[in-house]
């Protein structure tokens, strides 16, 4: 089953330094969210850099009708 990851869950998965599942999946609001928070809370170096790992290793939803088509993925 694929996960729609929010803003919560990847700041979670960031301070524990992991990706996400496998079948894992974020929206390009949720990027913003948490680059926003990260900016906000002043993240160091090794935080933005775990961040961008996580945020290079899980695929990203860009805006369009298509995100409101529930299908088996």
């Amino acid at each position: 089953m694929a996960i729609l990851a929010d803003t919560n869950i990847l700041i979670q998965y960031a301070r524990l330094g992991q990706n996400l599942p496998a079948d894992s999946f974020i929206s390009i609001i949720t990027v913003g969210e948490i680059k926003a928070f990260a900016l906000r809370n002043n993240w160091g170096y090794r935080k933005m850099t775990v961040l961008s790992t996580l945020l290079n290793a899980t695929p990203i939803l860009d805006l369009d009708s298509n995100i409101t088509d529930i299908y088996a993925m």
